[in-house]
């Protein structure tokens, strides 16, 4: 007689292993939407959100930033309301080093929104360079701009995967230049802070929110509501 006792150890292994490979199996198998329904989704909402665009809280002033909640201090003092940017040089996207082609900030003109991050490709800057992308499409008359310190190339290539056609996106890795002037760059880690700010063709900053924590998203919708009321756009 067979020992059943030795037996079900093993009959119970080979058929979890069967059962894991039916899961992932069917896994595969299944059609990849989830993603797109949801991206879809969130944009719905937004789209929504813009449209119904009425009022929006001026962020406090900040004295300090956090990075992961370790105290963090910038090369220059906090910008507020009312304070003008410095002109400054940055690079557009570009394929290869000898091709990149540079413009000035002044070259933007009327009203710009300008979000500053540290690089786009970290979840929290494409997440947030997203929606702009797509608000972008709501505020045809207003330029938006992505200022990071990630190199032309870079951004060229997150373009190209992410299908950026409504922004500006720029880079200060070569010179620094935005980021020195304008007192954006992080100690330590040299890398530009997230901020999100509205300028006007005077470059004088109408709104700005720097947010306490850097690796947090900011609030798009309070800097898109700042950006309708001060344009008077319907």
């Amino acid at each position: 007689m067979i020992d059943m006792t030795k037996r079900t150890p093993y009959r119970l292994g080979l058929t979890l292993w069967v059962a894991l490979v039916l899961w992932f199996g069917l896994g595969m198998l299944m059609p990849e939407s989830s993603n797109h329904e949801k991206n879809e989704t969130n944009y719905r909402h937004l789209d929504a959100e813009i449209k119904n665009l009425s009022w929006f809280t001026r962020p406090q002033p900040i004295t300090w930033l956090t990075v992961n909640g370790d105290p963090v201090a910038l090369n220059g003092p906090f910008l507020t309301v009312w304070s003008t940017l410095t002109n400054s040089i940055l690079d557009k996207p570009s394929a290869t080093f000898d091709a990149v082609q540079s413009l000035k900030l002044s070259d933007l003109s009327g009203f710009v929104l300008i979000h500053t991050v540290p690089s786009l490709d970290t979840p929290v800057c494409t997440a947030q360079t997203k929606m702009l992308e797509r608000a972008a499409v709501h505020f045809s008359w207003i330029t938006f701009a992505i200022i990071s310190h990630d190199t032309p190339f870079a951004l060229q290539r997150f373009c190209g995967d992410n299908t950026i056609s409504n922004l500006f996106i720029l880079s200060d890795a070569r010179l620094k230049d935005f980021g020195t002037k304008n007192g954006f760059i992080m100690s330590w880690y040299n890398l530009l802070t997230r901020a999100i700010m509205i300028i006007d063709d005077t470059q004088t900053i109408r709104y700005i929110d720097y947010g306490w924590e850097v690796t947090s998203p900011l609030d798009i919708y309070n800097a898109l509501w700042a950006l309708k009321s001060l344009t008077q756009k319907q």
